[in-house]
């Protein structure tokens, strides 16, 4: 567990390490960068619009073809990202064996932050000696190249300082099933929780409201200690809620806290879903391993 979190560190300093470093260049050698790179190739190619001496006016229009480049720069970085990040998420788990069903339930913020690091890391880019590169500086800027590439370093710096342990954190974050009991890795959490099925024989129900009153969402939990487990929550499957729940050292488990059900609440449930997912887990629970207490009123 720990060699996972100096891993993280690790990562982390090497990435801003990196883009501090960058920032450095562009910040010592700003007149240097404000060359336009390759200036010959540049007025030959498609791509030229102009140099600093063109006026703005007749250079801030940004091309189908500067916006199609551009998006596929967002691209290739979103998936190298995404690769390195499912690398390390496949690293960090490969100790769990023995597992009925597995929920990966911090990748969704590792995409997330993935997405947003990947239109602003595009801005590495700008370091490339090319047309396109070139004609989409003097596109976005009345300063000279040099300061773009300063601010546009500086935004990379500052995006991973604040966005890169989200995304760590998100590749050993899982929650998974075995015949035992629920394991779970929350969300930069450093150790493991454990709920076994033979010490957790009472649900807990609790209602959540609307400002309006409404009946919006409804959790059911496991319980071990102080920690607890929100087993109603759709990011872990349907499979692996019906693994839980129909386990059998769980079939004689007492429903306790907010009851019962009434046929309103559970219609306002249905309404209030956020997703597809979240209505077919509540419908399957309700009308189907709670059929006698969701219709008791």
């Amino acid at each position: 567990m720990n060699s996972i979190i100096l891993a993280n560190i690790f990562i982390y300093v090497l990435f801003v390490a990196g883009f501090s470093l960058l920032y450095l260049r562009v910040n010592k050698n700003i007149h240097h960068y404000d060359a336009i790179p390759n200036e010959g190739k540049y007025r030959n190619s498609i791509f030229y619009i102009g140099d600093y001496n063109t006026p703005y006016s007749q250079r801030s229009r940004h091309s189908l073809r500067e916006t199609v480049f551009y998006v596929l720069g967002i691209i290739v970085w979103l998936f190298g990202l995404l690769t390195f990040f499912v690398f390390l998420h496949i690293s960090y788990t490969s100790s769990v064996k023995d597992y009925l069903l597995f929920s990966s339930t911090g990748m969704l913020i590792t995409i997330i932050t993935s997405m947003f690091l990947s239109v602003v890391y595009t801005n590495v880019f700008l370091f490339m000696k090319n047309p396109f590169i070139t004609s989409v500086c003097l596109c976005q800027t009345r300063e000279m190249r040099g300061v773009l590439l300063r601010r546009r370093m500086l935004l990379c710096l500052g995006s991973t300082i604040l966005l890169m342990p989200f995304a760590l954190m998100g590749t050993d974050s899982y929650v998974y099933l075995t015949n035992e009991g629920i394991y779970e890795k929350t969300y930069f959490s450093i150790t493991e929780e454990e709920f076994r099925f033979e010490e957790n024989q009472t649900l807990w129900i609790e209602k959540r409201y609307n400002d309006t009153g409404e009946l919006s969402d409804l959790y059911c939990y496991m319980k071990n200690g102080d920690a607890q487990i929100n087993i109603l929550d759709a990011d872990l499957g349907l499979d692996m809620i019906k693994g839980i729940l129909e386990n059998p050292s769980m079939k004689e488990a007492q429903i306790a806290g907010d009851m019962p059900i009434t046929k309103e609440e559970i219609e306002s449930l249905m309404i209030n879903s956020s997703s597809s997912d979240t209505k077919i887990v509540r419908k399957w629970f309700l009308y189907e391993y709670l059929p006698s207490v969701s219709n008791e009123n």
